[in-house]
């Protein structure tokens, strides 16, 4: 038997979809800027704390495009609470941007 499937809710919505996150997901992506996404991250643990969950508990997330990521960006978004970053990838491929992400610590 399969263990359990991590929950991934994905949005902006202050006032229904980060309460849903905060009562459901174990995971919570956005897509934004590193301001926008820190601010989203304030209200989603202010909607944790109505809810009685510990706001650490749920993974936070952030898509960038490669074509975005720029060692600021990349740290501002460290710094707003993301833990992960979810780089989609279509063709044609071009992975320059992608390899220095991978090369920053």
């Amino acid at each position: 038997m399969l263990g359990k499937m991590p929950i991934m809710i994905g949005g902006g919505g202050e006032k229904v979809t980060l309460r849903l996150v905060a009562q459901y997901a174990d995971q919570y992506n956005y897509y934004g800027s590193p301001e926008s996404f820190g601010r989203k991250i304030k209200i989603l643990d202010e909607w944790c704390a109505k809810v009685g969950r510990n706001p650490r508990e749920i993974e936070r997330t952030v898509t960038i495009y490669s074509n975005e990521i720029t060692a600021e960006i990349f740290e501002d978004l460290k710094q707003a609470g993301a833990e992960h970053l979810i780089v989609p990838c279509a063709g044609p491929f071009n992975f320059s941007e992608l390899e220095k992400l991978l090369s920053w610590k």
